[in-house]
Formats: C-alpha cells, sequence, structure tokens
C-alpha cells in the first residue's frame, strides 16, 4: 500500500468517524442520554467541525493536482491540544464542571488518534519530498 492510499484511509476514517461522533454527541446531549464518550458542547462541535473538514477533504481530493496532507496535522495539533486539556481536567478536577465535558474515554480516542496523525502526516510530507525531489 502506498503512502498516499494509506494517508487518505486514514483521513477518511477518521473524518467520518470524528463527524458521526460530533452528531451523535450533540443527539446524545439532547436527550441527556449517557454513553462512553463525554457529551460536552464544545467536544461535540469541535468533532463535528474536524470530521467535517475530513468529509470535505474526501469530496475535493479527486481535484486538486497533488494531494494535501494538511488534514492530519491539523488532526494532530487539534486533537493534541483537547487530550492535554482532557487529561489535566480530569486528573485535576471535575470533567463535568468544563465546558468540554471529556472523561477518560475522550483523553484516550483524541490521544491516539493525535498520534496515528501525527505518524500519517510525516509519512505523506516525506513522500511528497521524494515525488517534488
Amino acid at each position: 500500500m502506498t503512502a498516499r492510499a494509506w494517508t487518505r484511509g486514514f483521513e477518511a476514517a477518521a473524518g467520518l468517524g470524528y463527524f458521526a461522533l460530533g452528531v451523535a454527541g450533540f443527539v446524545l446531549h439532547a436527550t441527556g442520554t449517557e454513553w462512553l464518550f463525554g457529551t460536552g458542547i464544545l467536544v461535540d462541535l469541535v468533532r463535528t467541525l474536524l470530521g467535517g473538514l475530513g468529509v470535505l477533504g474526501l469530496f475535493t481530493a479527486g481535484r486538486r493536482p497533488r494531494p494535501s496532507h494538511a488534514y492530519s496535522w491539523v488532526l494532530f495539533v487539534v486533537l493534541t491540544a483537547l487530550t492535554v486539556f482532557g487529561v489535566l481536567t480530569v486528573a485535576l478536577g471535575e470533567p463535568r464542571d468544563t465546558p468540554l465535558g471529556v472523561n477518560w474515554a475522550d483523553n484516550t480516542l483524541h490521544g491516539l488518534t493525535a498520534l496515528v496523525a501525527l505518524v500519517t502526516g510525516i509519512v505523506a510530507t516525506r513522500a511528497a519530498e521524494r515525488v517534488r525531489g
């Protein structure tokens, strides 16, 4: 499997997955239902926006002359920040008292996705440099 195909696969899965999580979070938050992941409105908004950006990338991927791997880097930065904030929130206080409403399941999901996004971003950037050079 080429670096480009691997990167696109990850970006597609992350985009669709985070969009679905964001929408599900809004629905569950509105109904008051508890589930594995936190249901803070801000984290649902961030997930929906990140997912929407990834889904948009799926539709525009064929129109770009060269593939852009900026989505992996955006995921890495945003999810790393969410993970750090979430870990500090859960470790030092009550997660429900924050607008994010994160828990350890959220922190694990965000942290693992950020790590995969970092690897994907590095691999894709190196592959693009080889093609240019």
